[in-house]
């Protein structure tokens, strides 16, 4: 009601808390990332990019975490759909106190290619967050993710930014179909 900006970064929302910060943002500015780093949505971005220059090399994904975490990561789901993986393909790796690391693994011939972003420190989260506060300054209401944040720091060509834009089905709607 006073126009307060609502910065959220929740992987696994369920739909009804997700539908009510899409109904906030009618109200003021919201911003919704399931990972807030500045890496992993970098990273998600470079590898579009990268596929769209090479769709056809294989892809595949490796997520690292602390030994007790029993689930695939939300993260590393949201790179697969974000990369036209299947799900069960993610690869998960389980040891001690791990904070987070997402690699993409692009085989070609003769080549690979590898976009890793490990969280080192929860300070990664943080900053990501002061990051989204500080591009989130007059902002019109509307509903916003990290990339939208991000993009405007990309020099990027016509067809590559058109590629980011046409996938740019909203994080949480992924969330919807696997529940």
């Amino acid at each position: 009601q006073r126009g307060v900006q609502i910065i959220s970064a929740v992987s696994q929302y369920p739909q009804e808390q997700l539908n009510k910060l899409h109904a906030l943002s009618e109200r003021t500015c919201v911003m919704h990332s399931p990972n807030i780093t500045l890496g992993i949505n970098f990273q998600i971005i470079a590898a579009k990019i990268l596929k769209n220059k090479a769709p056809y090399t294989d892809i595949e994904i490796v997520e690292t975490h602390f030994k007790s975490k029993p689930e695939v990561s939300g993260t590393a789901k949201i790179i697969a759909r974000e990369l036209g993986v299947p799900e069960d393909q993610i690869k998960s790796l389980r040891a001690g106190g791990i904070i987070g690391s997402h690699e993409i693994l692009f085989g070609f011939p003769y080549q690979t290619v590898r976009l890793t972003h490990e969280s080192i420190s929860r300070e990664a989260f943080g900053s990501g967050i002061l990051f989204a506060v500080d591009n989130l300054k007059d902002k019109p209401k509307g509903f916003y993710s990290m990339g939208d944040l991000l993009l405007p720091y990309f020099k990027l060509q016509e067809s590559e930014a058109q590629i980011i834009a046409d996938h740019k089905t909203p994080w949480w709607q992924f969330w919807k179909k696997n529940e």
